[in-house]
């Protein structure tokens, strides 16, 4: 069988008699792709030729416009015995949205795959923003949910941010911050304390309840009047948090042991004390495990389609 020479800079350059009479000028050979009963030959855009075999690649595309880098790690995911050297995780992600782009364009489903997955695990470099933005792209979208759940607030202000966010298709983008602004408004009702029991429970489960936040005092005691100054520069300070925190990452950065509830910005909450029983109003079991009760309520990932 004669062997081919494909030049992809020029891709209608094909010559099957005399195959070295494109590799001039300053080619540089591949350390690995170039045996010598080859029966094809590549040339990417940066001159790095590749000498493959058409039995491997009969499901592949005949012409290759991408880098040197990209097209080896697309024959890694083709030869049987190169396979198993992927990884992924050692390339930065805008390498990583070039070769998914190649990937998708020759249909080479291995390198597909092995990315969701990995997008999935957490496993590649880049953030999680980064990670949607590749989903996004591809219309991958169970994980388009799933990574979502990863993804703080959105910060518009941040330059690095803002050049990701731009890679984002419309929808997927307005899901993202739907879901922020969802999570964000539920919690401000949340934190507006339900203190009528003979309310529904449709209602009073969405706030935090006072029975429940003041639980030793409230057994013994009817007054409400606690500090409602203290109590706004407590929202303050959650939401402070949240504005910078994940779905996911919540119940960590709210848990009980959490630095937040140790911050000394806290100190009059636990010290505000009723006026009638001398009681302090809130203890920080209790507040603690009604807070992480309305935040397991709140909205956790995008919808799906």
């Amino acid at each position: 069988m004669p062997s081919m020479c494909i030049d992809v800079n020029q891709p209608s350059s094909m010559n099957e008699s005399n195959p070295d009479s494109l590799l001039q000028g300053m080619e540089t050979m591949h350390s690995i792709y170039n045996t010598e009963d080859a029966d094809i030959t590549f040339r990417s855009c940066d001159n790095v030729i590749f000498k493959v075999h058409s039995v491997i690649l009969k499901f592949a595309s005949d012409v290759f416009s991408e880098s040197s880098q990209i097209l080896e790690v697309l024959f890694d995911s083709i030869y049987p015995r190169r396979r198993t050297l992927l990884r992924l995780e050692e390339f930065q992600f805008p390498f990583i949205f070039k070769l998914i782009d190649a990937a998708e364009k020759y249909d080479i489903f291995d390198i597909i795959g092995l990315t969701k997955q990995m997008v999935v695990r957490r496993a590649l470099s880049g953030s999680a923003l980064e990670h949607y933005a590749l989903a996004s792209r591809h219309q991958w979208s169970d994980v388009i949910v799933h990574i979502s759940r990863f993804i703080p607030p959105p910060q518009t202000e941040n330059p690095a941010q803002r050049c990701t966010l731009e890679m984002i298709d419309t929808s997927n983008l307005l899901k993202l911050f739907s879901l922020h602004q969802r999570r964000r408004a539920a919690l401000i009702r949340a934190l507006s304390i339900s203190y009528q029991k003979n309310l529904s429970d449709d209602i009073r489960d969405n706030h935090l309840k006072w029975e429940e936040i003041s639980e030793d005092h409230s057994c013994g005691c009817r007054s409400q009047a606690h500090n409602k100054v203290t109590w706004a520069a407590f929202k303050m300070a959650v939401l402070s948090l949240f504005d910078l925190t994940s779905p996911y990452d919540c119940t960590q950065k709210f848990d009980r042991k959490s630095s937040f509830w140790a911050d000394s910005k806290l100190k009059e909450l636990w010290s505000d004390r009723c006026t009638k029983c001398s009681e302090e109003y809130f203890s920080k079991d209790s507040l603690c495990s009604e807070f992480s009760r309305v935040l397991g309520m709140l909205p956790s990932s995008v919808e799906p389609h």
